[in-house]
C-alpha cells in the first residue's frame, strides 16, 4: 500500500446535507420496494456476493482498479442479477465502478452494503464500550463512503483511501457483516 496514505489525509469539501430525507428503497410489509418513476415497486432480490479479493488471493489484497470491478459488475449484470452484496467497505475503485456501471446500464445494480463488526482479541464482550465505539466508527465510515465523502486512513486488513463516488441512490440495504 502506498506509504504516503499512512500519514497523509485529504481535506474533503464540506458535506451539504439535504433538507429532507429521500429514499430510493424501503421495506413495506413483507417486501422490499424501490422507487421507480415516482412509484414504489416490489423487488425480488437476485444477488451476488462480492468479496474483497479475487479467488485465490487474500482478502487483504483487493483489486484497486476500477476496470476490474467494472468487469465484475458487467458479468453480474449479464447474469440478470439486480443486487450486489459486500460484507465490508471495499476500496474506492469499487464504488466508482458501481456508479459508472449504473449510469450506463439499462438495469441498475442495487447495493447491499454490510458494515464489518471488527474482530477483537482483547475483548470478548460485544456490548463493551470500546467494542461499541469501534462499531459506531465503522458505521460512520460506511455511511460516509456511500455518500462519496470519506477519507479512510490505512489500517492493516481494511480498505482505505479517498472515497468520492456517491452511490447512496443505489443502496437497497445496510446490514451488519460477519457472523455474530
Amino acid at each position: 500500500f502506498p506509504e504516503y496514505r499512512k500519514e497523509q489525509r485529504f481535506d474533503l469539501p464540506p458535506l451539504i446535507r439535504p433538507k429532507t430525507l429521500s429514499l430510493t428503497a424501503r421495506t413495506h410489509g413483507d417486501y422490499l420496494e424501490v422507487l421507480e418513476g415516482g412509484a414504489w415497486k416490489r423487488i425480488y432480490i437476485k444477488g451476488v456476493n462480492i468479496g474483497p479479493a479475487r479467488p485465490g488471493e487474500f482478502p487483504s489484497t483487493p483489486p484497486l482498479d476500477v476496470k476490474t470491478y467494472i468487469a465484475w459488475l458487467d458479468r453480474i449484470g449479464e447474469m440478470n442479477s439486480n443486487t450486489v452484496r459486500v460484507y465490508t467497505i471495499l476500496p474506492p475503485a469499487f464504488y466508482q465502478a458501481l456508479k459508472i456501471y449504473n449510469k450506463r446500464a439499462g438495469e441498475k445494480l442495487w447495493l447491499m452494503q454490510e458494515v464489518w463488526l471488527t474482530e477483537r482479541d482483547d475483548e470478548d464482550d460485544l456490548y463493551s464500550e470500546s467494542w461499541s465505539e469501534d462499531f459506531r466508527n465503522e458505521i460512520r465510515d460506511a455511511i460516509d463512503v456511500l455518500h462519496g465523502h470519506a477519507d479512510i486512513p490505512f489500517r492493516l486488513g481494511h480498505a482505505s483511501g479517498v472515497y468520492t463516488a456517491d452511490v447512496s441512490s443505489y443502496i437497497i440495504g445496510i446490514g451488519i457483516g460477519r457472523e455474530v
